[in-house]
C-alpha cells in the first residue's frame, strides 16, 4: 500500500511540474528547441532568451529587470545557479534603493552566456558580463568578468576566480 502511495506522489509531482513547464515556458522572452528548466527557479521571464539544448538545472535565479539575459545553444548549468544582470544606483547616499529611480550608467548591464557553456553548481554571474564560446565555469564561482573562447574558471578561493587547466574540449 505504501509503494503505491509513493509511486502515486511521485507520478503527481512530476505532472505538476511538466504542466507548470507548459504553463511558463511561453513567459520567456524566446526560446529554442530542447529547452529545459525549473518551474521552481525565480526568472524575469520576459528579459530572458535561450537558444537551442539549453538545461538550466535545478532552482536557478535568472534576474534582469531592465537588462537582459542572452543564452546561447548547447548550454549546461549545474544547480541554483545565479544570473544577475542589472543592478541598483548607489550613488545616493541616504536614500533608499528602490527610490533612487536615476540610473547610472553600467546599472544596467545585461549578461551574454555564448554556444557550448558549462556552468557548475551555485555559480553567481553578474552584470556585464559575456562568457565566450566553450568555457568552464566551476562551482561557486563568482563571475564578474567577461570570460574568452574556451575558458575556464575555477573553483573560488578568497572570493577570486582561479583559471585552472582544463582539457582542450573541441568547439562544437
Amino acid at each position: 500500500m505504501f509503494k503505491s502511495i509513493a509511486h502515486l506522489m511521485t507520478f503527481a509531482r512530476r505532472a505538476s511540474r511538466r504542466l507548470r513547464m507548459y504553463l511558463l515556458r511561453p513567459l520567456f522572452g524566446s526560446q529554442g528547441r530542447g529547452f529545459r528548466f525549473d518551474p521552481d527557479g525565480l526568472y524575469s521571464f520576459p528579459n530572458i532568451h535561450v537558444g537551442d539544448e539549453v538545461n538550466l538545472g535545478y532552482q536557478p535565479i535568472l534576474m534582469a529587470a531592465l537588462s537582459e539575459i542572452r543564452i546561447g545553444s548547447r548550454i549546461m548549468f549545474g544547480p541554483q545557479v545565479m544570473v544577475i544582470g542589472g543592478g541598483h544606483n548607489t550613488a545616493k547616499i541616504g536614500a533608499f534603493m528602490s527610490e533612487v529611480h536615476e540610473k547610472a550608467a553600467g546599472d544596467d548591464l545585461g549578461v551574454v552566456i555564448e554556444d557550448d557553456v558549462w556552468v557548475g553548481g551555485r555559480a553567481i554571474i553578474l552584470r556585464g558580463v559575456t562568457l565566450g564560446r566553450g568555457s568552464i565555469i566551476g562551482a561557486g564561482s563568482v563571475v564578474n568578468r567577461s570570460t574568452p573562447l574556451r575558458h575556464c574558471r575555477g573553483e573560488p578561493r578568497a572570493g577570486d576566480p582561479v583559471p585552472l587547466g582544463c582539457r582542450d574540449h573541441p568547439p562544437a
